[in-house]
């Protein structure tokens, strides 16, 4: 499975990457910050994911990115509410890009 993706959010291509996280979480947006101008705003998605765990994890991490100044709360909540709507609708992954 290819690992690396570019993806336009919000105007911006963010690189996004499948690959093995460190801790126990299952995505991470790595978002500018003026006080680190050498850190590259970037997603990090835990490669073991699968299912609707890893659709809710895709889609909170990209709300991270096209929201930064959301709250994480709020993000959890969206991306939880949003998951579960395609879940119900059919979506699944059926092909590995």
């Amino acid at each position: 499975m290819p690992s690396n993706h570019i993806f336009t959010i919000m105007g911006k291509r963010v690189p996004w990457r499948y690959t093995s996280l460190r801790g126990s979480a299952d995505g991470w947006a790595v978002i500018p910050d003026p006080k680190r101008p050498r850190i590259r705003e970037r997603v990090l998605i835990n490669e073991r994911l699968a299912g609707k765990a890893r659709l809710e994890t895709e889609i909170h991490e990209f709300l991270h990115v096209a929201y930064p100044r959301h709250s994480e709360e709020h993000v959890t909540h969206a991306a939880r509410d949003l998951a579960k709507l395609l879940h119900k609708l059919g979506y699944r992954l059926t092909e590995v890009s």
